[in-house]
């Protein structure tokens, strides 16, 4: 029995799951597509994955038809990932231990990946405020990473406000630019991820989506548990088709939803 699995999930209706199938592979997933009906399989307008290569060739010559996506969540959680390492990192070198209490960088840990957008403006500013008081080999390289994050939060957001071309090319190329700046390999390798899955495209109708190329790199990917008495972790990555049908092969037990996601 393979601990994969695949499990595809209705993206634009009650986002129930249609089918699973045994094996994390691209024939596994050509297989299921083949056998729902021509007619089924051209309705679907978008497919929504996580960043996972193997589903791309699957995809590909089953549904020629539909674009790939990737939800926000996707990038964020990048974004955030970064941002920690940077903390970490300077902490480590700096402090010759782990971040713990009394070290301020590591106590604002979780104000640090909240973004800015949800947050008063008083409370950026004492965030801001408290990087500034930090020693400059600590404060300033996370300054900087936070500010990247945000920049990718704007780029992001700019989805749901139908905005032209030249104010998406802008925020990317400060998004770049700070990136490109810092001198920093964690920003270096997130940048490096945006423009993989970047792919200029047309905006389209549909909200809350973000359109980017095909992963050259798989994602990493969450237990999804079959059942309580089951002696084995099934481990199920992402697919989504919509609008109607609509799938989702996602990874992890809470999968896609549109609440999540943006077109970009």
């Amino acid at each position: 029995m393979d601990r994969w699995h695949v499990g595809f999930v209705d993206l634009s209706g009650k986002q129930g799951l249609l089918g699973q199938v045994e094996g994390r592979t691209a024939q596994a997933v050509i297989d299921w597509l083949a056998d729902r009906e021509q007619a089924w399989r051209d309705a679907v307008q978008y497919v929504a994955i996580d960043m996972c290569t193997i589903f791309k060739p699957a995809i590909r010559r089953v549904l020629p038809q539909a674009p790939l996506v990737v939800d926000h969540f996707h990038l964020v959680q990048p974004a955030n990932q970064t941002l920690t390492e940077v903390r970490r990192r300077v902490t480590v070198t700096h402090r010759g231990r782990r971040g713990r209490k009394g070290n301020r960088e590591w106590e604002l840990r979780n104000r640090l990946t909240r973004p800015a957008a949800r947050m008063r403006g008083e409370h950026v500013d004492a965030l801001l405020d408290e990087l500034s008081n930090l020693s400059r080999v600590i404060g300033a390289p996370i300054t900087v990473a936070w500010n990247a994050k945000e920049d990718l939060l704007d780029l992001l957001a700019t989805a749901r406000t139908r905005p032209d071309r030249e104010h998406v090319r802008d925020l990317l190329h400060r998004f770049y630019r700070r990136c490109a700046d810092a001198g920093l390999p964690e920003l270096q390798r997130l940048a490096t991820t945006v423009e993989t899955w970047w792919q200029p495209g047309h905006q389209d109708h549909r909200p809350r989506r973000l359109r980017l190329p095909q992963p050259r790199q798989p994602a990493l990917t969450h237990p999804l548990r079959d059942h309580p008495s089951s002696p084995w972790t099934p481990r199920c990555p992402p697919i989504s088709l919509s609008p109607h049908p609509a799938v989702v092969l996602a990874s992890g037990t809470k999968l896609s939803v549109p609440q999540a996601s943006a077109w970009l």
